[in-house]
Order: structure tokens, then sequence, then C-alpha cells
């Protein structure tokens, strides 16, 4: 979950994604997660709450998995910087990176509406495509078929950095 703190009283949260992970490494992360409002909002809940206990100014990311035999949820990470949520640059009227400026400048807060129905960040490091594309992994198909590339490569090496679709 990634979220913008401009104060403890002023905490906007991005549409939550899910992320997919092969050889132990996140390979793929797509934004709206499929998840009832009822589910989201315990979610929500405990990423405002680890902001606000912290007193965080600008964007975080609250990394949770499902306790599934406990029917409950715990934090495996918290980063206090723009983070692996690639998919908000250019499927987010304010992406994750121009957010975080905004909070720690003391800027008001961007549009966190969604510029596509769906967000795709998917990592191109290293050899992780080797073995072909992971299942449940966008390609990006051409704009007939109604996805559009709107970022490439951030990293320095020729494979390194998100590639980020919005359909």
């Amino acid at each position: 979950m990634i979220l913008a703190a401009a104060s403890p009283a002023k905490i906007q949260i991005y549409p939550i994604a899910e992320t997919f992970h092969r050889r132990h490494v996140p390979a793929h992360h797509a934004g709206p997660a499929p998840m009832a409002d009822d589910q989201r909002a315990p979610r929500r809940g405990i990423a405002v709450s680890v902001a606000e206990a912290l007193g965080h100014v600008g964007v975080m990311a609250v990394e949770m998995f499902e306790l599934a035999d406990a029917g409950c949820w715990g934090v495996n990470e918290i980063a206090p910087a723009p983070y692996s949520g690639h998919y908000t640059y250019g499927a987010c009227a304010t992406s994750q990176f121009e957010q975080h400026i905004r909070a720690v400048c003391g800027v008001p807060l961007g549009d966190l509406a969604r510029a596509h129905r769906r967000g795709d960040g998917v990592n191109l490091i290293g050899d992780l495509w080797a073995d072909g594309t992971p299942a449940g992994t966008p390609c990006c198909p051409g704009p007939r078929r109604g996805c559009t590339c709107t970022a490439r490569r951030a990293g320095a090496g020729p494979q390194d950095g998100p590639l980020v679709l919005a359909r």
C-alpha cells in the first residue's frame, strides 16, 4: 500500500496494488488490486496508523501479507520513500514520485484519481525474464488492444528498472 502524507491530518492513499514475485523478486505490480471495499478499509487503516505513529511526511509504502490461517494481515516492510508501486507513474494523475516532492516541500498533495482503468508495473531486472513471461504478467500488445506503454526503463542498465503499462 502506498500513501502520501503532507501531515498526520493530510494523508492520501493510492489504489491498493498487488505484487507478483518471480524467484523471490517483485516481477509485476498491478493496481488496483481486485478487492472489495470492505477488505480495503482495514488495510488502509493499518497503513495510516503506521504513518501517523511515525509522524511521516512524504511517500511511504507499507507492505502487508495475509495470514490466511489467522484471518488477519501483518506488516512486512515499511519503506519511507517512493517505492515499488511504479504503476502510479502514468496510471494515476499524480505519481508517487511527484507526490513525494509535493509533500516534503509543503506543496498541496496532487490528485490521486486514476488516469487509466488499470496500471501494471513490470520490473526488468537482470535475467528475471530469461525463462519467458511470468504467468499473469501483462505484455504490451499495442494500442489496438487498449494497452499503452507510458514509461520505459528507469534504470542505468539495459534491463534495469520498471516498464509501466497503463490500460
